[in-house]
């Protein structure tokens, strides 16, 4: 009979530590994806925020860069692979020499969430 209960107990023991690995085997997982999540939403962030200023700087110069871009309700938008951006113009105040114009420039990923949002002014007018 003894022998009966050492097996027994062996196989509870064993059954135990199963149970404790895979549990923390399936934490160490879901761990690891919302690392993964993470590091995508970061690099996409990136991404996004160089080709934002890009845009940005091109603003400044010159406002051709919108003729690229699809024209919508709201603005302008530039579609990429992984994200989009969106180019409003919010305000126009005009001086003695040119006009300033207010862009609000936000990003959002392929789950329309906001990556970033930045407002810029950018000066139109005489070169003299």
């Amino acid at each position: 009979m003894g022998k009966k209960s050492r097996s027994f107990n062996f196989l509870i023991e064993l059954l135990i530590v199963i149970v404790f690995f895979t549990i923390s085997a399936i934490v160490c997982v879901n761990i690891f994806y919302q690392a993964d999540q993470k590091s995508t939403l970061a690099a996409n962030m990136t991404d996004a925020t160089l080709n934002v200023e890009n845009i940005v700087e091109s603003l400044k110069v010159d406002d051709k860069i919108l003729a690229k871009a699809e024209t919508i309700d709201q603005g302008f938008v530039f579609v990429y692979e992984k994200y989009k951006i969106i180019i409003v113009e919010k305000a126009e105040m005009a001086s003695t020499k040119g006009k300033y114009l207010t862009y609000v420039i936000s990003a959002y990923d392929n789950d329309e969430q906001q990556l970033l949002s930045i407002e810029t002014t950018c000066f139109r007018g005489d070169a003299s």
